[in-house]
């Protein structure tokens, strides 16, 4: 079964402080703004969720508590805060799995997961 990417979204993480969606509706998605207006940060969202499939769950937690050294979440964010990034995807028949990495929940090391 092939899946497509349905929706990016992105909370308390590197450039976004505040709650970002990216709709990914159609087949190509071009990026485009100044400098430092979230673009790689977007990017880097991307890497650091498919790199936490290879990562035990404590090694993949840790770019979103906002404490640990390994931190990616943004630097204006107050602690506690949830950060993380949630990828929702999307089948010809409209399913729309879910996978998310966050300060409380990784659920892209499930075996439904990496079925995908």
């Amino acid at each position: 079964m092939a899946y497509r990417i349905d929706k990016l979204e992105v909370y308390n993480f590197k450039f976004f402080e505040h709650p970002f969606i990216l709709p990914v509706d159609c087949k190509n998605v071009l990026l485009f703004g100044e400098n430092g207006s979230g673009k790689s940060s977007l990017l880097w969202s991307f890497y650091t969720h498919y790199q936490a499939v290879f990562k035990p769950q404590a090694d993949a937690q840790k770019y979103f508590q906002s404490g640990n050294r390994a931190s990616l979440c943004n630097k204006f964010t107050a602690p506690g805060a949830h950060s993380g990034i949630r990828i929702t995807f999307k089948d010809e028949n409209g399913h729309a799995p879910m996978v998310e990495d966050s300060d409380t929940l990784l659920s892209v090391n499930s075996p439904a997961a990496r079925s995908m």
